[in-house]
């Protein structure tokens, strides 16, 4: 039994290595090259996808104080400290929207807020 398996395994290999040969040499003779894709967005499953803009505005929000947080619109004392709190347990924030899991910060000051965020890190 072990002899009808090497066998099979051997027929099937040499078969395998006979297909990438066969499929290596027609690509030399055509001249075909794999296709190039620049971007995702090229391809027709992405085309409707437009690309996120960085957030770089003047405040740091990843590494204010809070007197500086203060200076954002709708943002006071107590949101600022929310921010900071947010940030030192969850960890630093990466899109506008994570702005949105602290208390006082809805969808209406995240937008008068939005060109003023830095979501980068230091």
């Amino acid at each position: 039994m072990k002899q009808k398996t090497f066998a099979v395994r051997s027929v099937l290999g040499w078969l395998l290595l006979a297909a990438c040969v066969v499929l290596a040499a027609w690509a030399v003779l055509t001249g075909d090259e794999p296709p190039v894709r620049t971007s995702y967005a090229a391809s027709g499953r992405y085309a409707d996808v437009q690309a996120v803009p960085v957030q770089t505005g003047s405040i740091l929000v990843n590494s204010a104080d809070a007197a500086l947080l203060d200076e954002l619109p709708g943002v006071g004392e107590a949101t600022a400290e929310a921010i900071i709190e947010e940030r030192t347990l969850n960890g630093a924030f990466f899109y506008p929207e994570d702005l949105m899991h602290v208390k006082g910060i809805g969808d209406k000051k995240l937008e008068d807020m939005r060109d003023m965020l830095d979501l980068t890190e230091e």
